[in-house]
């Protein structure tokens, strides 16, 4: 209803009692930065927009700048709350029966509430708007400029796109980087610690963040990307479990996160939910590259996920435009350089991400398109990895292939030896860089007893990477067994190149044994690299 007619002539109705803002049971954890930043932005600027993926806390940082707003826009303000309607058009009916205006035909609705609104002060708060984008974008836009004195906030998983429409990214609770020389009391000093020791007293009341278990709540927060409902819904847990039965439990980030709040909207009362949500808003392509990007365990740069994406060749969907219609409805994050930008999954939703592309049948070969990408990248940079370039190079192989490096296929997970044969290439220096030598051996003596019928060209790199990690382990016996049967291959195809660097490894295993068939193995290797006119071999030799 609206509220008595104006005292003043010519002077329009004061809209009615504002609407009532949702009560929180619960206290908003952290957060003051980011809540003093926005009443500015609020009363500075005409909209604002607090974007971020579903569970960040929007919702909640929204309600609490509404709440603090009241004094200054007394009874005219307004919540309305968009998750229950299904229909675009029905949007605007939401927003007007919220501030109070009459039914309408709906051509004339929008002037309706800019009549209604008029010059009055008001602040309007629309909560989950990522379903009704386009239906909100033009009531906005018509509202703000027929209501010189409204104020809109809006809160959607990616922006309206009303002219100069400010996005305000919500981000994740602040968590340190590392755990290494925490305590208890230092943990707490971080917004996602507070969050977690919180809600947990909800369900274990004399939980606390201690020295004893800072380390196992450090990991619950950091495998969650201080995710406000994914920590809120780990807390959940202590209700049955331990927290370090909760940190170990993390590895799925999806499977434990159940059970949250039954008076929680349905969306939010699970991760999956939460997610199941945010998928079912994307378009038919937005969807493929979602789940083809969950084959990155890291970040990536747009060439790479074009490898990985761009599976059904001239049909494949257009990697840059899928990929900032993913950022914008913050499923995937972008991260600017000077340098580059590049671009990831939350770990909450990565999980997600891949059950869908496990559903579709498409992990092997969108994992096939990414190492066939790592091996020609590897190929590439294998010159620059001896010579005075080396060091970004190899920062370029830590920052492209070696996140790709752990998706080699192994004995346990089965797959095409042959094909991880020809892949091999110089994938032993990933698994060294990162302390995982017997994992490499593994897959690479898998590829070479798997692949005996791959042409002799594809053959010599699997044995040669297998003996190198051997050698890094000073396992002679097994490096020299590798390294022979490399070089065999090698002087069978004649293969001058390859023998002169082979040579090297072995010759080093036997100075390394103090034998002296290591001076007649590096004299070979100098005599090739002569005749090959390599100066930085004949160096090195």
């Amino acid at each position: 209803m609206r509220d008595p007619a104006p005292t003043g002539p010519g002077t329009a109705p004061r809209p009615s009692r504002g609407g009532r803002l949702p009560v929180r049971l619960d206290p908003v954890v952290g957060r003051q930065d980011d809540l003093r930043r926005l009443l500015e932005a609020v009363v500075v600027g005409r909209l604002v927009t607090l974007v971020g993926p579903g569970g960040v806390g929007k919702t909640r940082l929204a309600l609490a700048a509404a709440d603090a707003l009241r004094e200054r826009f007394g009874d005219a303000v307004f919540w309305v709350d968009l998750a229950p309607i299904t229909a675009g058009d029905l949007a605007a009916h939401a927003v007007a029966d919220v501030v109070g205006v009459r039914e309408t035909s709906r051509p004339a609705l929008a002037d309706a509430i800019a009549a209604h609104l008029s010059d009055h002060p008001t602040l309007l708060v629309v909560d989950n708007c990522e379903h009704h984008v386009a239906a909100l974008a033009a009531l906005a836009h018509h509202l703000l400029l027929g209501c010189p004195a409204l104020h809109l906030v809006a809160t959607s998983r990616q922006a309206l796109g009303v002219a100069g429409e400010p996005r305000w990214p919500v981000p994740p609770l602040s968590l340190p980087a590392g755990h290494g020389d925490l305590t208890g009391e230092r943990l707490l000093t971080w917004e996602a610690a507070q969050l977690f020791q919180e809600r947990a007293r909800a369900v274990h009341p004399g939980f606390r963040i201690t020295d004893a278990n800072c380390e196992a709540v450090w990991r619950v927060c950091h495998s969650l990307d201080g995710l406000p409902l994914a920590i809120e819904l780990a807390a959940a847990r202590l209700r049955t479990h331990a927290v370090s039965q909760v940190a170990a439990g993390l590895d799925d980030a999806l499977r434990p996160l159940v059970g949250g709040a039954p008076t929680a909207p349905p969306r939010h009362q699970t991760l999956r939910a939460t997610l199941d949500w945010s998928h079912a808003l994307l378009s038919g392509g937005e969807r493929v590259a979602f789940r083809r990007l969950a084959v990155f365990s890291g970040s990536f740069v747009l060439e790479a996920a074009g490898h990985a994406v761009g599976l059904d060749g001239p049909a494949a969907p257009d990697t840059l435009e899928m990929l900032t219609q993913l950022v914008d409805k913050s499923l995937v994050l972008a991260e600017a350089s000077d340098q580059q930008t590049r671009f990831r999954m939350l770990a909450t939703v990565r999980p997600h991400a891949g059950q869908r592309l496990e559903e579709a049948e498409e992990r092997e070969p969108a994992g096939a398109a990414l190492l066939d990408r790592m091996v020609a990248m590897a190929e590439e940079l294998e010159p620059q990895l001896t010579g005075s370039g080396q060091a970004p190079a190899l920062a370029r192989l830590d920052a492209e292939v070696t996140p790709c490096a752990r998706r080699w296929r192994s004995p346990a997970g089965g797959g095409d030896a042959r094909a991880a044969l020809r892949r091999s290439g110089w994938v032993w220096r990933f698994w060294n860089r990162h302390g995982l030598n017997r994992e490499g051996r593994a897959a690479l003596d898998w590829a070479v007893v798997g692949g005996e019928a791959e042409p002799a060209p594809g053959r010599p790199r699997a044995p040669w990477g297998g003996g190198m990690l051997a050698r890094m382990e000073c396992d002679y016996p097994a490096a020299v067994r590798r390294l022979e049967a490399s070089l065999r291959l090698y002087r069978e195809a004649d293969h001058r190149p390859g023998m002169a660097r082979l040579l090297q490894t072995p010759g080093s295993v036997a100075r390394e044994q103090g034998r002296a068939r290591a001076e007649d193995l590096h004299a070979e290797s100098l005599a090739l690299f002569s005749g090959l006119g390599d100066a930085w071999g004949v160096v090195s030799a």
